[in-house]
């Protein structure tokens, strides 16, 4: 039972690392044409569907697609089933720029359902950074479909306020990336707020790397919720040193 626990948890560390090492690469251009697609609450999902054995679904991050994951997907042991998935107004999907009122619940029920449509569950969720958020926020709302969560990097914002030195690692960010990116979607500019965005998180000049296409995923960004102060279970944390400064507060 040792040696199953220790392999278990050596697996966690290996995705939770490859999740925020493969996350930091640019999605090529690919063909989704072998992608398989469903409906889920009247939003088409492109998914990829391979291997057998224990499932396990990996969750993008924010401004990514399914890409940004395959490679982890395609490294993982052949005892799993892996469930690759591009969110909702990520490509290939086809589907309307996010509402006004885009909400995280959203996109929960989403993952949710795609889960219960391919009959996976329990499953294992793994996300990097939004992608991380919707994880804990699945094991939150339908703890029953989950297996296990590896979370990597969420954007867990609010709870910057409740930590030692937190408060003004917050307020940095607030006034450096999320006002300013809110003030450029707001004035019908994705692109500036996506570069506000870009460079902050990948370095300076880090948007002239990125799609004009993926701005319109942004504008959900801002509109996260706190429910994720109601996680009950545990989940392993890990942090990278190359992390920004507010995740590395958690």
């Amino acid at each position: 039972m040792k040696r199953s626990n220790d392999r278990t948890r050596t697996t966690c560390l290996a995705i939770a690392l490859s999740l925020i090492s493969f996350s930091c690469l640019i999605a090529a251009d690919g063909d989704a044409s072998e992608l398989s697609r469903l409906n889920v609450q009247g939003t088409e999902l492109h998914y990829e569907d391979s291997g057998s054995g224990i499932p396990i679904v990996l969750v993008h991050g924010g401004l990514a697609d399914y890409r940004e994951l395959a490679p982890l997907a395609q490294a993982l042991p052949d005892r799993y089933r892996t469930v690759l998935y591009s969110r909702r107004h990520s490509f290939p999907n086809d589907n309307p720029p996010p509402r006004a009122d885009a909400h995280m619940a959203r996109e929960v029920a989403d993952i949710a359902g795609l889960i219960e449509a391919l009959d996976i569950a329990p499953a294992h969720v793994a996300g990097v950074s939004y992608g991380a958020f919707i994880a804990l926020m699945l094991a939150v709302d339908r703890a029953e479909l989950v297996r296990s969560v590896i979370a990597p990097e969420p954007p867990l914002l609010h709870w910057l306020r409740d930590i030692d030195g937190g408060p003004p690692v917050y307020d940095d960010f607030q006034a450096q990336v999320m006002e300013p990116s809110r003030a450029a979607f707001a004035a019908n500019e994705p692109e500036r707020g996506l570069r506000v965005a870009m460079d902050y998180f990948v370095g300076p000049a880090g948007s002239t790397s990125s799609r004009p296409t993926c701005a319109r995923c942004c504008s959900a960004m801002s509109r996260t919720g706190t429910r994720s102060r109601a996680l009950r279970m545990p989940f392993p944390r890990y942090r990278a040193k190359r992390s920004p400064r507010w995740k590395r507060r958690f």
